[in-house]
């Protein structure tokens, strides 16, 4: 069995980003979307064996037999447009750990479709050690993860776009997420944070929300500007502020 940490790097132990994945019967598959101009990544597959990736692309793996696997994975995608995105078999994914071991990359998309009956929660500084770029993208980070309870209040504590930061259908479609933190845009404020914020869709769907949602909208707090906000919350009328948040916001 490969240990967590039996990846290596420039003579370096690195600790790989791990991803649990569950399949049920025999030959399923599950893999990844390598994104960017250069690319060097290894993927420790939890079955004994291994690939080393130097191109980009979709990159999967069959299983054999049923059964739980840690899929580790290591290594560089190109700033600022790399990213390593789940694909196929994300129905499979039951856990991540906090995203690391790699070097470049941004979060949009991925964890998109990412709807295992297991998959509830996500671990504190899941997005902690990207890079941080003057456009800084989440956009579709979460989308569709449709069993998805709760968010960790330091989700977006780690990075903000000098220039702007995207939010576009982050969780939108994440129908079982019942809260959000209420910390969790404080580094967006505009007493710290220059840039814009782009939240198109970013709530779009998620109807299990109750309590109050952060005031986005409100100008003394948050620069969005324009129409960078349709449909933020739109279906999320079990929200305490429902009746504060503009309808441009709400999709009406």
């Amino acid at each position: 069995m490969w240990h967590p940490t039996a990846i290596h790097r420039n003579g370096n132990l690195v600790q790989p980003w791990i991803l649990t994945v569950q399949t049920t019967a025999i030959n399923q598959t599950f893999g990844l979307t390598l994104g960017g101009a250069t690319v060097a990544v290894k993927i420790i597959w939890g079955d004994g064996s291994f690939n080393d990736y130097v191109t980009t692309g979709g990159k999967s793996h069959t299983f054999a037999a049923a059964g739980t696997y840690q899929v580790l994975v290591s290594g560089r995608v190109t700033n600022p447009l790399g990213s390593i995105t789940i694909t196929t078999g994300g129905t499979r994914l039951l856990s991540t750990s906090a995203y690391q071991g790699i070097e470049g990359g941004r979060p949009a998309g991925t964890f998109m479709a990412c709807s295992n009956a297991a998959f509830t929660s996500l671990p504190n500084g899941l997005f902690k050690n990207y890079p941080d770029f003057s456009l800084f993208s989440y956009s579709g980070a979460l989308l569709g993860c449709n069993k998805l309870v709760l968010l960790p209040a330091d989700l977006f504590s780690y990075h903000a776009g000098s220039s702007f930061t995207l939010f576009s259908n982050c969780f939108w479609l994440d129908a079982a997420l019942t809260s959000i933190p209420p910390t969790l845009f404080d580094r967006f404020r505009i007493s710290s944070y220059p840039g814009w914020l782009v939240l198109n869709g970013c709530f779009s769907a998620c109807a299990a929300l109750t309590g109050p949602a952060p005031e986005l909208w409100d100008p003394a707090q948050f620069n969005t500007g324009g129409t960078n906000h349709a449909d933020c919350f739109k279906g999320c009328t079990g929200l305490s502020n429902w009746a504060d948040i503009p309808n441009d916001w709400k999709g009406l």
